[in-house]
């Protein structure tokens, strides 16, 4: 079985008139902005997200227990005061969208790294964006390089890509927590 049919993959224009009929996308940006700015926006065969100013920081040293509810209290909570956050080497991050998504029934996206970040040693992580699913997207971000990176607030972060599926049999109304 397929996982995806890259023939159900959405264009701009596809995208472009789903928004129109759904507002999936809050705040829609109908064109890829790029001036002197990490691209965001409507673009060819999906949607460029931003990240916002918000983040939370792991705190605690030493092991961390998947399944533990306690999760949420390793972390504190840093707003970027300039126009970038500095990931140390070897560190991750949680991070948020500026956009707010409510997914339509026959719709899946699924997230992917932005070249820029790629090759300078940043990792993006972004659990698939389920069909009725609605909520900001929690951005894990990971640098594996040996170096400090910068994570420009408010510009592009990753690339969303819409693929249409056949109509979910259950519904999945669970919203997201943000993390911030």
């Amino acid at each position: 079985m397929e996982f995806f049919n890259y023939n159900n993959l959405l264009n701009y224009k596809q995208i472009k008139q789903l928004y129109k009929e759904t507002n999936f996308i809050e705040p829609f940006i109908d064109h890829k902005v790029s001036n002197d700015v990490i691209p965001y926006g409507l673009n060819r065969y999906g949607y460029d997200i931003r990240i916002s100013n918000k983040f939370k920081v792991p705190v605690e040293p030493g092991l961390y227990y998947v399944k533990s509810d306690k999760l949420e209290k390793k972390y504190t909570e840093v707003t970027a005061t300039s126009y970038y956050y500095i990931l140390p080497p070897n560190a991750y991050v949680l991070g948020v969208s500026v956009e707010t998504f409510k997914m339509p029934p026959t719709i899946i996206g699924i997230a992917i790294n932005k070249s820029i970040y790629t090759k300078i040693g940043l990792f993006c992580n972004i659990t698939p964006l389920e069909p009725m699913w609605q909520g900001k997207l929690i951005i894990e971000i990971a640098n594996l390089s040996r170096h400090p990176a910068k994570i420009y607030c408010n510009e592009g972060i990753a690339q969303i890509l819409f693929f249409k599926v056949d109509q979910q049999q259950t519904v999945y109304s669970a919203s997201l927590t943000t993390v911030v």
